[in-house]
């Protein structure tokens, strides 16, 4: 099994933008600017990961920065509708799709101006300044896994209709 670091690594070779979270969680580093260390440079990365002091490699989750993507974030624990929503807007697994922990589903489309937003029960867009968990992060010791291996594709014009452009800040 490959560490954290090296999943981080390989992520960011694929051209995603990776930054560490706290092990076993979903929350980022207390006190980091997690949109601005967003990185896919492999020394960065290293950096990220390492503690300074002991060289000691961290066990950080990793999360992959939205930015560029409309990844469809798709819920189904304690019988949350996700998949059922997903399909009825016409959604298929034609992308890169990850499987998360508690049997949910990523699915990572490209789209330069998607906001955070629901699309209906169970499923959410992670967009501008979001983030998903990347492969390699475990909860609970149950790791997030690719499971369509295939190009990042861009997001389909009837699912693209109903996702909103980020906020204004």
């Amino acid at each position: 099994m490959q560490s954290k670091l090296d999943a981080a690594l390989a992520w960011a070779a694929r051209g995603f933008r990776v930054f560490p979270v706290q092990a076993n969680s979903r929350d980022p580093l207390a006190g980091s600017n997690w949109t601005a260390e967003a990185t896919t440079d492999p020394a960065r990365i290293r950096a990220l990961w390492t503690d300074p002091f002991s060289n000691s490699v961290h066990d950080y989750n990793v999360a992959c920065l939205a930015d560029g993507l409309a990844i469809h974030d798709i819920d189904v624990k304690h019988g949350k509708p996700g998949l059922q929503t997903y399909e009825a807007l016409g959604g298929k697994f034609d992308t890169l799709t990850v499987k998360s922990p508690s049997g949910g589903y990523h699915l990572y489309y490209t789209h330069e101006n998607a906001g955070q937003s629901p699309l209906g029960p169970g499923l959410d867009v992670r967009g501008v300044n979001g983030y998903v968990l990347a492969p390699g992060s475990t909860i609970d010791g149950v790791p997030y896994q690719v499971v369509h291996d295939v190009p990042v594709l861009p997001c389909p014009p009837h699912l693209r209709a109903v996702i909103r452009e980020p906020r204004k800040t």
